[in-house]
């Protein structure tokens, strides 16, 4: 699936338990001009959402603490702030996991690895 970025995007959250896939992300979006919030576990991708509205959220499924579908619904119940729209990242799902994480409150779904790509003056987010 390929994501295109809204120009207006600033700030960016990524909730991830790899370091490394948190690192490459980061590394990308920062050298686009990104501001980048990263978290490690579901609870401090939840507290960040709490303090900060994002323009655009990024969430592994299998994070410790809180998993990515509890978190999302967590973030959609929130009254206040407000947050933009939010994919789910996986190595893999089926069409019926695809589905129900609409239901969820996720924008969309990238299946890893993520990767950010510039096409003619434009951002786009591409999974595998």
């Amino acid at each position: 699936m390929t994501i295109k970025i809204d120009p207006k995007t600033k700030t960016v959250l990524v909730v991830e338990d790899n370091s490394l896939t948190l690192l490459l992300l980061e590394t990308h979006f920062q050298k686009n001009g990104f501001s980048v919030v990263k978290a490690l576990d579901g609870q401090a991708g939840f507290d960040a959402c709490q303090l900060q509205s994002f323009d655009l959220i990024l969430i592994d499924l299998n994070i410790p603490l809180i998993n990515g579908k509890e978190l999302i619904s967590r973030i959609r119940k929130m009254s206040s702030p407000k947050q933009g729209p939010a994919y789910a990242m996986s190595a893999g799902l089926s069409a019926k996991e695809r589905e129900e994480l609409g239901k969820l409150g996720f924008a969309g779904y990238l299946q890893k690895p993520v990767k950010l790509v510039s096409k003619a003056d434009q951002l786009f987010l591409e999974g595998q």
